[in-house]
């Protein structure tokens, strides 16, 4: 364990008005926190909204809440002397859903903070109460915005990802999504899966995957296919046609990226989170979120090379149909699309019939 721990604060807090900008801001804070750190000693994430299975069993819903055990649960952690690490990173996601009542843990920990723990409360889009808002003040803690200006936004993710845009076009960009920023990342992710890293592009490459205000992130499309809920993603698809104007090529654009990820990962030398990144990484692109690159290692478990060659099928022969080999018109097509990724989901949680989980058969050869 190294002999001195670098100075940084014990507390910080993430908030902000936009999910997506939070998320990230989350993310390069927990980065720069655990350094080079091994993130399986140095890091305990709590989701005050998803408690884990340990914590729920540890509750008498009588005396208290699950939300309030996660909350303990944390500090407990966040009281643990570290071991093989500089420090311990303590993450308390969703914690602005707290009562006032179930935040008092939390200002007995501010007023005397583990020195060899940094603690970070991510609010969401809400508020601390007011005594907690106060110890918060008094301990010092740093407050990381999940909120930016669009164009701050769009320059840093275009140089993440070796994006180059013509004045022209982030002027459009700018003039079409006004303060969103949240719609970046998103956007970023389709011209890149569209033209490759390192493509320069102008205005009226751009223009078609603006669509218009109103819209919602494409990865909401992607997460309902990857949870299986059929009319969760109908209705997102719906709303990616009507509201942000995509047309059905540029939807199969971040289908066939999302796969590719996940095919990238089907990889019985892919173990953990840290591995799961390192392999995203080789396909170019901004550096994926930890929690993200682990949500896609889990689909890429559950789906197995039977479900991700099956996906793979369906998106051909739906890239076909939409290149005119069929005379279905291009909504249908999306939609029956979008139907059979959710059931290849389905199957594969599942497992075989007569089976009581996901099988997973022998990998199927690339």
């Amino acid at each position: 364990m190294a002999a001195s721990s670098p100075a940084v604060a014990p507390i910080y807090v993430v908030a902000g008005g936009d999910t997506t900008l939070r998320h990230e801001a989350l993310g390069r804070l927990v980065d720069d926190l655990v350094g080079s750190d091994d993130r399986s000693l140095a890091l305990d994430e709590f989701d005050v909204a998803s408690p884990s299975a340990s914590v729920r069993a540890s509750v008498d819903a009588s005396e208290l809440r699950v939300e309030a055990a996660v909350v303990l649960t944390a500090l407990d952690s966040a009281r643990t002397f570290p071991f093989g690490t500089v420090r311990r990173v303590i993450v308390v996601r969703n914690a602005g859903v707290l009562t006032a009542e179930e935040t008092k843990p939390v200002i007995g920990y501010l007023a005397q903070p583990e020195p060899t723990s940094v603690l970070v409360l991510e609010l969401g889009d809400k508020a601390p109460s007011a005594a907690l808002g106060k110890a918060l003040t008094a301990a010092g803690a740093i407050t990381v915005g999940g909120d930016a200006k669009l164009a701050e936004v769009l320059a840093e993710h275009s140089r993440s990802a070796n994006l180059r845009l013509e004045r022209d076009a982030v002027e459009l960009v700018t003039a079409r999504l006004g303060e969103d920023a949240g719609r970046i990342p998103a956007l970023v992710e389709v011209l890149i899966a569209t033209f490759g890293a390192g493509t320069r592009l102008g205005a009226a490459e751009v223009e078609p995957y603006l669509g218009e205000a109103g819209g919602v992130p494409v990865f909401e499309l992607t997460n309902a296919i990857d949870e299986g809920d059929l009319t969760r993603a109908l209705t997102v698809l719906h709303r990616l046609r009507e509201a942000s104007g995509m047309h059905p090529l540029q939807l199969m654009a971040v289908l066939h990226g999302h796969y590719r990820r996940l095919l990238r990962l089907d990889d019985p030398t892919v173990q953990g989170e840290q591995a799961a990144v390192n392999a995203l990484k080789e396909l170019g692109g901004r550096p994926p979120h930890p929690y993200v690159a682990k949500k896609a290692l889990q689909q890429a478990r559950a789906l197995d090379s039977t479900g991700i060659r099956a996906a793979y099928d369906l998106l051909a022969r739906a890239d076909r149909d939409l290149r005119g080999a069929s005379r279905a018109p291009d909504d249908a097509l999306i939609e029956i699309l979008v139907t059979r990724l959710v059931t290849v989901t389905r199957q594969r949680r599942r497992g075989p019939p007569g089976s009581t989980g996901s099988a997973r058969p022998a990998r199927a050869r690339r």
